[in-house]
């Protein structure tokens, strides 16, 4: 995990709009969000006691008091987003967490999420390069070579060739960019839809839901929650709200009297998820869901860095492209 520097102004980074925030500044302001909490009083424990006065009068029966909780917390959240500066997942985690007693552990995850973002970018940079260098070194050799074969003069050889270098620059550039914002959940929800139906688009959207669920599952039990309000509220806070039915499967399969290993098992949400046995003892069922996130955890990044790596590769296809249209030119 990478680590940033303690010294951060969060007001700094709430002047600058959304869109303008990357993935290395989103680190920064959720770990700075996170220091912030700690030096500037614990909203943890009033949430807490928030969450926990909730559930007292729900079992009292106090439609009104279960009702002023309930505003007092939607208060919080208006407030995140009227600042402009969280995307709609990461409101769905802080919303969360609020849910479970507190931001902090929220702050924690989205720092996280975007560190790891970061090292993602750095991979898919890296391999970005050599398709990139080769892809212009080939156009660069091809219209030497129509210029020293006299099929094209060298005003249109230079011409042409920046126009092709512009090109190639551009289809480099979009898939950095299509693949920060498919990790980033910044697509439009019509989009996403459309792009689901790609299957290795919609293996990784799978993995990133599924990755949440678990963070949420987790989150939940820490904050004190009972395993059966924890598994409905890790459902239906996720950031694809159209592919939360396998997860409320769970949950409805464990209030029915299934254990939750049997639940998952069946409900095919840990399918292609290697997770080794579990050696450290004693076993705990704490244990046990914080091993299996940490398992899921892995095959998410693991899925992600693949991507960055074969991503890479479609500027090799548009090489031939560019080969074929150019030298269409050739009288």
């Amino acid at each position: 995990m990478l680590e940033f520097t303690p010294i951060f102004n969060v007001q700094t980074v709430f002047t600058m709009r959304s869109s303008e925030l990357t993935a290395k500044h989103r680190a920064r302001l959720f770990s700075g969000l996170l220091a912030h909490k700690g030096q500037n009083g614990d909203w943890d424990k009033i949430f807490q006691l928030l969450r926990q006065g909730r559930y007292a009068a729900d079992k009292a029966q106090l439609p009104d008091l279960v009702q002023k909780m309930e505003q007092g917390q939607t208060a919080v959240i208006d407030g995140l987003k009227k600042t402009g500066q969280f995307l709609p997942w990461e409101l769905t985690v802080l919303e969360f967490g609020l849910k479970c007693g507190g931001l902090s552990q929220s702050y924690q995850r989205l720092q996280q999420h975007y560190a790891l973002q970061q090292r993602l970018q750095q991979q898919l940079a890296t391999a970005l390069k050599l398709p990139t260098i080769f892809a212009m070194a080939v156009i660069s050799a091809l219209f030497c070579w129509m210029y020293l074969q006299q099929h094209i003069v060298l005003t249109d050889a230079i011409n042409r060739w920046g126009l092709n270098v512009v090109v190639i620059s551009i289809f480099s550039l979009g898939i950095y960019y299509f693949y920060n914002r498919l990790y980033s959940a910044a697509v439009k929800p019509t989009l996403i839809s459309i792009l689901k139906r790609i299957p290795f688009v919609n293996r990784l959207l799978t993995s990133s839901q599924r990755v949440n669920y678990f963070k949420n599952l987790n989150q939940a039990i820490a904050g004190g929650l009972p395993l059966i309000q924890s598994l409905l509220l890790s459902a239906r806070f996720l950031p694809d709200e159209n592919t939360t039915a396998p997860y409320q499967g769970i949950h409805g399969a464990v209030s029915s009297g299934e254990k939750l290993s049997s639940a998952l098992s069946q409900s095919g949400v840990l399918k292609g998820v290697h997770i080794s046995p579990l050696v450290k003892q004693p076993i705990t069922v704490e244990k046990v869901q914080l091993h299996i996130e940490e398992a899921v955890t892995a095959d998410f990044f693991q899925r992600w860095l693949s991507a960055a790596s074969w991503m890479s590769l479609w500027l090799y296809l548009l090489l031939p492209v560019l080969i074929f249209i150019n030298l269409m030119f050739i009288v």
